[in-house]
């Protein structure tokens, strides 16, 4: 039944590939997307693989078993379902249905936001009958529909007609190897990417038309995305912002980027030391990684950067969280870690070989400035946080396409400065 369920559900989001009007782009060959969405149900296959020929029992697996718990509850007690899932029992007399539950009840420092995906994965049970490889399949294609809206996002705000540079752009939005297989599982990340790329897009077509209707679905997208990468959005919003406001500057001075760097560092430690201690909510977070990591003998765990809970060390760490976030793994101890490993050598190999074609485009000076910021800032936090590599080459996936787009927006076989 499940091979049955995959094949007509794959048929049917071919057909929309095919078909729908959002996947028309210039320059961009449909085919050239139908054959990237293919490689994506291959990766489907490869991560149920993987997860099975090494042990690995991620949470992608336990949120399915509470998914299936809370469908059943419709049936046994409908009450407690429709409480579970909208959360209105109370957490401290909770029933006993949902302390048995698994990632449900996965606090993290701040907020669990297990929740939501588990939320997604219930309402998808109607189309997946709880069969794990079509969850992936629903999963895959709406990341890559969201990687689609921010390439025609992207696509549009440049007003790019050059083939060749919408075939450059396009690639590093929507096909880049890793950025592919993380976003072909139920992961947090799979559904982030979907989300952010439909909520950009949509800020995008409300700022084109002012069209209330928009409006009102950026705003759900927000406050959806809200609950799945909370320092995404607050790292998004002001750069959408920044962009918005400047945007149509005819020019960009250095003064004046210095000027917005340096307010949004005062800003920063303002909120730091007098609103949310930053610092030590994100060393908190490394620390309970690290001994979670310990407890459960995580095999790819690393050092990541040991800074102390005050401003002035967890500035001095930056360049370390950065390196490990871009260049590891770095080792062939074994066939994941070496094939991870050649990964990191062909993105270093891709920015560099960006770099020597490099050509500063000043009608793309604020967009690339702004993707540039927002794809290292998320990194950092990433490297600061995260001590195990299985778990940090699937949380920067998302932020790759915006590393190489930064690039790509100014690539040229020529070198001089238009």
């Amino acid at each position: 039944m499940q091979a049955f369920l995959f094949l007509l559900t794959a048929a049917a989001f071919f057909g929309l590939i095919f078909k729908q009007a959002f996947f028309k782009l210039n320059n961009i060959s449909i085919k050239l997307l139908g054959i990237l969405f293919g490689v994506k149900i291959i990766f489907i296959f490869v991560h149920h693989y993987l997860f099975y020929k090494y042990g690995v029992n991620p949470d992608t697996y336990a949120m399915l078993r509470d998914t299936q718990s809370i469908w059943n509850f419709i049936f046994d007690d409908f009450k407690l379902a429709i409480d579970i899932f909208f959360g209105i029992y109370d957490s401290h007399q909770q029933p006993i249905e949902v302390t048995n539950l698994e990632v449900w009840n996965n606090y993290d420092t701040m907020y669990n936001d297990t929740r939501t995906l588990i939320r997604a994965n219930v309402l998808l049970l109607v189309f997946t009958q709880g069969y794990y490889l079509v969850q992936c399949l629903w999963y895959s294609f709406f990341s890559f529909a969201g990687s689609i809206a921010l390439y025609k996002t992207i696509a549009g705000v440049c007003a790019i007609n050059d083939a060749n540079k919408s075939k450059i752009i396009f690639a590093a939005c929507c096909a880049w190897p890793s950025f592919l297989f993380w976003t072909s599982a139920c992961f947090k990340e799979t559904f982030l990417v979907a989300v952010a790329g439909f909520f950009i897009f949509s800020c995008y077509q409300y700022y084109q038309s002012r069209s209330f209707t928009k409006g009102i679905i950026a705003l759900i997208l927000l406050l959806l995305l809200f609950t799945i990468k909370i320092y995404y959005v607050l790292l998004l919003i002001p750069v959408l912002l920044v962009f918005i406001l400047l945007s149509n500057a005819r020019t960009i001075k250095m003064g004046q980027l210095l000027s917005i760097f340096v307010l949004g560092f005062v800003i920063f430690c303002f909120i730091n030391y007098f609103v949310f201690d930053v610092v030590t909510f994100m060393y908190n977070k490394r620390i309970n990684f690290e001994n979670m990591a310990r407890d459960s003998h995580a095999i790819s765990l690393i050092k990541a950067p040991q800074f102390e809970p005050d401003l002035f060390s967890f500035l001095i760490h930056a360049p370390q969280a950065l390196f490990n976030i871009i260049c590891m793994p770095l080792n062939f101890s074994t066939p994941v870690f070496g094939l991870l490993s050649l990964e990191n050598i062909f993105l270093l190999a891709t920015i560099i070989f960006l770099i020597l074609n490099f050509k500063w485009n000043k009608s793309y000076a604020m967009l690339s400035i702004c993707i540039l910021c927002f794809a290292i800032l998320s990194l950092l936090i990433i490297g600061y946080t995260t001590p195990v590599l299985g778990a940090m080459v699937r949380y920067k996936a998302p932020f790759i396409p915006f590393v190489l787009m930064f690039f790509a927006l100014h690539f040229s076989s020529t070198k001089k400065a238009e």
